[in-house]
């Protein structure tokens, strides 16, 4: 059951409770199939490359920086204690076409090789719960979430959205197992909260609205109550999906990144071809978003033109 809280209200965006349980509906019975990680046939190196891409991971383009790492990613070299000591000219020529026009590259090699560097050791807390082959606890002071606290990069966003991201990947590849799996925290990336806006479970008290053609920002606290907003909501479309956080998580991201592009909602179909679509979610509106017979989008509402807001400064986490 979702958690019941004193008010769904988050700085002023509101969690509209109902909605979200009957767009859950839609979900229900949807079952995708755990994808194969790029570096399957060995799990610790696996987990050492998410652990890396949830790092760097800020503002830029998801697809390309896994491809370009996963092209790098070599055994005689993919290694902690190698990738702890990676020069900046090397880090730019292995990944810096990923991060093509960034003006950051300096500040990204850092901590990539901080990263690397908190799983050198083998035995530190950190590694051993990472590496673990049996099942890991993620709540607590010696759960996976507080110890990527001990990364800088994982803790300087409000929300943890790096370390969600990094825990929903691992969920995702099937990589580790948990034994508290109630205390998944959604990873409410941008593509999410533009899905949550446009189908309307969570608006704003005073009709505030961003769209991809505005000039307008928002600050940190309206981003990160607007993530907070995001997450509640989806405790209740999980409900009405009948099924785990980490499920939804998965199934509305790939709705949200295949569907509800930013500029050109596909409403109808189909998903964007660079951007699978597991079967079984193709299959619940034969091709279409899920949510197209709920959502007021494909009748051109405005709500289609909906975005999540613009940072009006830069951060190391959004």
């Amino acid at each position: 059951m979702a958690r019941v809280r004193q008010t769904d209200t988050f700085g002023g965006w509101q969690v509209l409770s109902l909605r979200c349980y009957q767009e859950g509906l839609a979900l229900r019975g949807v079952k995708p199939a755990a994808p194969v990680h790029p570096l399957a046939a060995e799990r610790e190196r696996a987990i050492l490359f998410e652990f890396l891409v949830a790092s760097i991971c800020h503002g830029t383009n998801w697809d390309r920086l896994r491809l370009s790492l996963a092209d790098a990613a070599s055994p005689e070299w993919f290694e902690a204690k190698k990738l702890a000591e990676l020069s900046f000219s090397d880090f730019d020529r292995l990944l810096g076409a990923a991060f093509a026009g960034s003006s950051d590259l300096i500040e990204r090699h850092q901590m990539f090789t901080i990263a690397a560097g908190a799983l050198e050791s083998s035995t530190s807390p950190l590694a051993r719960s990472l590496l673990s082959p049996t099942p890991q606890r993620l709540a607590g002071s010696t759960g996976l979430y507080a110890l990527l606290d001990s990364v800088s990069m994982f803790t300087s966003d409000p929300n943890r959205k790096k370390s969600r991201i990094l825990v929903q990947q691992l969920y995702r590849y099937r990589l580790l197992d948990f034994v508290d799996p109630e205390n998944f925290q959604p990873a409410t990336e941008y593509h999410l909260i533009r899905l949550y806006l446009r189908t309307e479970r969570v608006v704003h008290l005073d009709s505030l609205e961003f769209t991809a053609d505005s000039t307008r920002a928002g600050d940190v606290r309206l981003v990160t109550a607007l993530r907070q907003a995001v997450e509640q909501a989806m405790y209740y479309t999980a409900d009405g999906a009948g099924m785990s956080v980490p499920e939804l998580n998965e199934i509305e991201w790939q709705v949200a990144r295949s569907y509800c592009e930013r500029r050109s909602p596909r409403c109808s179909g189909p998903p964007v071809e660079s951007k699978p679509i597991d079967q079984a979610i193709l299959e619940v509106a034969d091709g279409a978003c899920p949510f197209e017979d709920s959502c007021r989008g494909p009748r051109r509402h405005r709500v289609a033109r909906l975005t999540e807001p613009r940072l009006a400064e830069h951060h190391a986490y959004y």
